[in-house]
C-alpha cells in the first residue's frame, strides 16, 4: 500500500534511479519525481494548512503551491538541486518581485538533495539568485525532520516578518 498524491493505492515501487522513484500499479507505471516527492513531504508534515498544489501551465511565474491556514494566505515555490544553483525563470523572478511589492506572503522553499537541507526564502530576493544560499536562508531545516522542525516550519510560513518591500524595478537575468 502506498500513497500517490491524496489516493491511497495498492502500489509496487520496482526501482529509483537518480532520485526518481517508479511505481507500478496494475499495467500503469507512475514516475515521482524529486520535486513531487518533497511536495508529498511538505504536505503530509503540515496538516493545518490547506493547500492546493497549481499545475505549472496555469500562467508562467505563478508559485507551485499555495497555503492557507486561519486566514493566513501565502505562496510557495519549490524547488530541487543537487548542486546548490537555483534556477528561477524570468516569469517567476518577475511574480515574486511582484507580489512581495504588493505586500503579499510568498516564499521559495528549496531542497538541497547533497545536504538532505530544506530552506526557506521569502520571495522578495528572487531577482538575486545569488541570494538563494543555505547562508541566506530565514529558515533551514534538516531532513527528514522531526513534528517539532515540520511546525517551525508552518509557523515560519504563516507568521514569520517579511522583509521591507522592494522598491526599485527588478532586473532580471536569465
Amino acid at each position: 500500500m502506498g500513497c500517490y498524491g491524496d489516493w491511497f493505492v495498492d502500489v509496487n515501487r520496482i526501482k529509483t534511479t537518480n532520485d526518481i522513484d517508479i511505481f507500478i500499479y496494475g499495467n500503469d507505471a507512475f514516475v515521482l519525481k524529486p520535486e513531487s516527492k518533497y511536495w508529498n513531504t511538505i504536505k503530509k508534515n503540515t496538516p493545518g494548512i490547506f493547500w492546493t498544489r497549481l499545475e505549472s501551465w496555469a500562467m508562467p511565474g505563478v508559485p507551485d503551491c499555495y497555503g492557507c491556514k486561519d486566514g493566513v494566505m501565502f505562496w510557495v515555490e519549490l524547488k530541487i538541486t543537487k548542486d546548490k544553483k537555483i534556477k528561477l525563470s524570468p516569469f517567476q523572478k518577475a511574480w515574486h518581485f511582484n507580489h512581495a511589492r504588493q505586500g503579499g506572503r510568498s516564499f521559495i522553499m528549496v531542497h538541497y538533495l547533497g545536504d538532505s537541507l530544506s530552506c526557506i526564502f521569502p520571495s522578495s530576493i528572487a531577482v538575486s539568485l545569488p541570494a538563494l544560499s543555505v547562508d541566506h536562508a530565514k529558515l533551514t531545516t534538516s531532513l527528514p525532520a522531526d513534528a517539532a522542525s515540520w511546525n517551525q516550519v508552518q509557523q515560519f510560513l504563516l507568521h514569520c516578518p517579511l522583509p521591507p518591500l522592494p522598491k526599485l524595478s527588478p532586473v532580471i537575468s536569465k
